[in-house]
């Protein structure tokens, strides 16, 4: 995916509330809690908690699409937006921890509607 697309797209999702933000792979898996925005560290863009310096470096040109669903962490089915890499695989998940999802999804699409195919799923 373009970065410069990459970048604007995760800054709206950012701006739609708070999140935990959760990678992990064989075992292991890390979470952030709480509002993200764009950041820098150094001169790459990243994922940065709001009011720290904790962020996550993502590889732009191995995302292909956003996928918006539920998942259920134990508590039910919640919000969730997990990028996908190339392979299809899921390689970040936001799950979201607020209100109005669906309002708030719709919102989302209709701003980025002419790149709705990048999109997948809904809320």
């Amino acid at each position: 995916m373009d970065a410069g697309l990459f970048w604007q797209l995760v800054a709206d999702i950012c701006k739609l509330g708070e999140f935990i933000a959760s990678t992990g792979t064989g075992g292991v898996s890390a979470n952030i809690v709480g509002r993200f925005q764009v950041g820098y560290d150094g001169s790459e863009s990243v994922i940065q908690r709001t009011g720290c310096d904790d962020h996550i470096h993502c590889r732009p040109d191995q995302i292909s699409a956003f996928k918006f669903g539920y998942t259920d962490m134990g508590h039910g089915a919640e919000p969730c937006v997990e990028l996908l890499n190339k392979d299809s695989q899921v390689c970040l998940r936001f799950y979201y921890c607020g209100g109005d999802a669906v309002y708030k999804y719709r919102q989302f699409v209709e701003r980025h509607r002419r790149h709705e195919s990048l999109f997948a799923g809904e809320w």
